[in-house]
């Protein structure tokens, strides 16, 4: 059976794929998880835009992150062997979300 990995990264010019071919061709069943590491523009109104610009440290902030990053970790499989942060971009608020979820082992590359 084949282990499962999440792998959280942020796109980098293609070098993203290329490793996550290379984790399949090491027997490995990936996920890709660009969430993880930043919540896009899109995700968020013009308001909550501006008041993350302001002050990104706040509790309303903070609040709405975690929602985002709930609604996608939700959407991911039921279960990793390994969560793979490479790059060690994967936000805090993530992370505590993913190590609720999942019993995985946890490696950062930096």
């Amino acid at each position: 059976m084949k282990k499962k990995i999440l792998l959280i990264t942020v796109p980098m010019s293609g070098y993203e794929k290329e490793l996550l071919i290379a984790l399949q061709k090491k027997g490995f069943d990936v996920d890709f998880f660009p969430e993880g590491s930043k919540i896009n523009k899109r995700e968020l109104n013009f308001f909550q835009r501006f008041y993350r610009g302001v002050n990104k440290d706040s509790y309303y902030v903070k609040k709405i992150e975690n929602r985002i990053y709930k609604f996608f970790i939700d959407k991911l499989s039921k279960d990793y062997d390994y969560i793979f942060d490479f790059g060690g971009k994967t936000k805090v608020e993530c992370l505590k979300q993913l190590k609720d979820k999942y019993n995985s082992q946890f490696i950062v590359y930096m």
